[in-house]
């Protein structure tokens, strides 16, 4: 009998599950931030100048840039928990490996120099990512050996 490979135990499908609930969340959480920054521009800036300006304002109103920086992260460790439970093997595996799109996004928006961010704060989010959904798989994994979901 063969034995199988590393790759083949990876659950794609929960790692793409999990990507794509970080994804969502952060968005959908972090719209009420955008559109209450749009609504403050609103008859001040000209089309153009809204994204920069939009965070502009972000940084300089500091609980709503933290707690934007919260939202990413808990989506990211939502994430990292959404792969890991629909994997159920391999749970920190799963979790690092659905902070992947979170990471490229990222770190493409340090290279596009798109994001209003700090550099340095860009840089220590980068890093850090991979330990946001390490952290959900790590959730899930507890929750399993402390058998506080019955697995159907």
């Amino acid at each position: 009998m063969r034995k199988k490979s590393r790759i083949s135990t990876i659950s794609w499908f929960g790692v793409l599950a999990g990507g794509l609930a970080d994804l969502t969340a952060s968005t959908l959480l972090n719209l009420p931030i955008g559109v209450y920054l749009l609504w403050r521009l609103r008859a001040t800036a000209a089309p153009a100048e809204i994204p920069r300006l939009m965070s502009q304002a972000l940084l300089e109103n500091p609980p709503l840039y933290l707690l934007q920086l919260l939202v990413g992260v808990g989506s990211t460790v939502l994430g990292g928990y959404v792969a890991a439970r629909i994997a159920r093997r391999k749970e920190l595996l799963h979790g690092v490996l659905a902070a992947a799109a979170s990471f490229a996004l990222s770190g493409y928006s340090i290279l596009e120099g798109t994001s209003g961010d700090p550099l340095a704060v860009q840089f220590v989010l980068l890093a850090l990512t991979p330990l946001f959904g390490l952290l959900g798989g790590w959730l899930y994994r507890r929750e399993k050996a402390q058998g506080l979901f019955a697995l159907a």
